[in-house]
């Protein structure tokens, strides 16, 4: 499947569109879409083996590095 092809995957308030998936580039990235309706929430507290990257384009989002609490507004 390519990533122009993927389905959408939407839950609780929470919109996700892969761009690309491990499939797409041989395991070595993903890429992806995340929309949250106001005041919802994504995924809770976790950790991943890698470094993760995000842009805030609308709002504000809220997480924990390290046990300190920041917030990034677009």
């Amino acid at each position: 499947m390519t990533a122009a092809s993927k389905n959408l995957i939407s839950a609780e308030g929470v919109d996700v569109q892969f761009l690309i998936d491990a499939e797409d580039s041989g395991g070595d990235a993903t890429a992806f879409v995340t929309k949250v309706a106001p005041g919802g929430n994504t995924l809770g507290a976790h950790s991943h083996d890698w470094d993760e990257t995000m842009y805030v384009t609308d709002g504000a989002l809220t997480f924990t590095i390290d046990g300190v609490e920041r917030q990034v507004a677009a």
